[in-house]
């Protein structure tokens, strides 16, 4: 009979333990899901109101210190190295037709020399053929004098470029310096504020703590003083009635 209550309390006791244990399970998940709300408001309200603050901030920093301007400068960086690398790639490609085009204009000039050696005994056909040798060698040599002015012009592009990328290294490493200069100047008086205020806090504290030990020194001597005059006053009342004790003898006597 015992061994059966035993059994039916341990059958009792298991729902309330599995009670327990899905009321501690659903608390968890509802605070759980309480602090993910609360992250994703606190996240939302960062990007809606904070963020922007901190944009405008950092831009304010980075346009007083410079660092705008050399961002800018970068940019044009980027952008002349990629002119002067084009203007570079025309230019290779010009001198490679040149080069082509006199090849072909030197052979022309020898084949028209050779004809000429032998212009005596010419038939019809070596005349015609001549004549379209002496049209294409004019054609040639316009198109030759041409891309002779496209290469002077293509080198005098490329030295404009490189000039142009040159000032603009030498105008960035100026700024750069410009804003490591200020960064300097800044961290050196964001030290110095640091320190006078630690100073003055340090000054401050000695001050108090000082008027807090005077205040003390104060009360412990009114105290002191206090005492010996109550000590006093009861050492005075003693001799009185030790006098008045020896006076009533006296009279007794």
């Amino acid at each position: 009979g015992g061994a059966g209550g035993s059994q039916a309390n341990r059958e009792g006791e298991l729902p309330s333990e599995a009670k327990e244990k899905a009321s501690k399970g659903s608390l968890e998940g509802s605070f759980n899901d309480r602090r993910r709300g609360t992250a994703k408001a606190l996240s939302a309200l960062f990007r809606k109101k904070l963020a922007p603050k901190v944009d405008h901030a950092l831009n304010y920093i980075n346009d007083k210190s410079g660092w705008t301007e050399v961002n800018r400068l970068k940019a044009e960086i980027s952008d002349l190295e990629e002119r002067l690398i084009e203007s570079q790639s025309t230019y290779r490609n010009v001198r490679v037709h040149h080069r082509e085009v006199g090849q072909e204009h030197r052979m022309l000039q020898g084949e028209i020399n050779a004809l000429s050696l032998t212009k005596h005994s010419w038939t019809d056909e070596q005349f015609q053929y001549y004549q379209q040798l002496l049209a294409t060698d004019r054609s040639v040599g316009s198109r030759l004098a041409k891309l002779e002015v496209q290469m002077r012009e293509g080198e005098d592009r490329v030295d404009t470029r490189l000039r142009e990328l040159m000032e603009g290294l030498r105008r960035r490493f100026h700024e750069e310096q410009l804003w490591t200069d200020r960064i300097r100047m800044l961290s050196m008086w964001s030290t110095i504020a640091i320190l006078t205020a630690n100073s003055l806090i340090f000054l401050i504290t000695f001050l108090v703590r000082s008027r807090e030990s005077a205040y003390v020194r104060s009360v412990v001597q009114d105290i002191r003083t206090e005492i010996s005059t109550i000590s006093a006053g009861q050492a005075a009342t003693g001799v009185g009635v030790a006098s008045a004790g020896t006076e009533a003898a006296d009279a007794r006597g």
